[in-house]
């Protein structure tokens, strides 16, 4: 499953079974993430950053394990 925005992930965590993948960002994340490197919207961009930010601390508090 490919997620498109912060939204979508947290509905994507809440229903997710054990196993379940999917795909947030396909890309160099921390340029992608950059205003000054990116090739991104600024609002794709800043949405991206907010998705980033809800997957790592869904990781943090052991929710999922981010992969690339």
């Amino acid at each position: 499953m490919r997620i498109s925005n912060a939204n979508a992930f947290a509905d994507w965590l809440a229903d997710a079974a054990p196993g379940a993948r999917a795909i947030y960002h396909e890309g160099y994340l921390a340029r992608d993430r950059s205003r000054e490197t990116t090739e991104l919207t600024d609002e794709e961009r800043h949405e991206l950053c907010l998705l980033a930010g809800i997957a790592w601390r869904s990781h943090e508090r052991g929710l999922v394990r981010l992969v690339q």
